[in-house]
C-alpha cells in the first residue's frame, strides 16, 4: 500500500489534470471500482461518480489549481487533509 502523501498528492492530480482522456485514465488508476468518496456536500461511490463530480468541479472553478494545505491526518486506512483551491495565477503569499 502506498503512502498517505503520495495518494493524496496523486489524488491533487486529478483535479490538476484539464485533458478528459488522461483524467479518466488517473481516475481509473487510483480509485478502486467500489470506492467511495464523500465530503460535506457528496456522498460518491465509484470511479465514474468521482469523474463526474471532478468534471464539475473544474467547470464550477474554471483555471483554479488546488494544493495541499497542512499536513495530512492518516492513520487506520484515513487521511483527511486541507486542499484549498484559488486561480492558478495567484501567488502564495
Amino acid at each position: 500500500m502506498q503512502d498517505a502523501q503520495t495518494l493524496v498528492m496523486q489524488y491533487l492530480e486529478v483535479f490538476y489534470e484539464t485533458d478528459t482522456d488522461r483524467g479518466r485514465e488517473l481516475v481509473e488508476a487510483l480509485f478502486a471500482p467500489d470506492c467511495t468518496y464523500t465530503d460535506p456536500h457528496v456522498d460518491l461511490q465509484g470511479p465514474e461518480q468521482i469523474e463526474g463530480f471532478i468534471e464539475q468541479t473544474e467547470e464550477r472553478f474554471p483555471g483554479f489549481m488546488f494544493k495541499l494545505g497542512r499536513p495530512i491526518d492518516a492513520h487506520q486506512n484515513q487521511a483527511r487533509f486541507q486542499w484549498p483551491a484559488g486561480p492558478a495565477d495567484a501567488s502564495d503569499a
